[in-house]
């Protein structure tokens, strides 16, 4: 059975972006992308260093507050 560990998600630009610096970031042939929390990331083995590749799509988000009051309100039904 596989295990999947991540998944990525690219845009075309990003994979324009890949296939444009593939060169500058690959070490025999092989071109490491992190995935984090903030986006994709392509590996500098040479430097040590990483460049931001981008993000598909925002993160999802908790529903904000639309105002104080139900800020407030929220927080006292917690705690009540």
């Amino acid at each position: 059975m596989v295990k999947v560990h991540a998944t990525a998600a690219f845009t075309e630009d990003m994979a324009d972006t890949l296939k444009q610096y593939f060169q500058v970031y690959a070490e025999g042939g092989i071109v490491s992308v992190e995935v984090t929390d903030r986006g994709l990331w392509l590996v500098n083995p040479h430097y040590h260093s990483r460049q931001f590749l981008g993000l598909a799509a925002l993160p999802e988000q908790p529903p904000i507050a639309s105002d104080a009051t139900d800020l407030a309100k929220s927080s006292f039904d917690k705690l009540h």
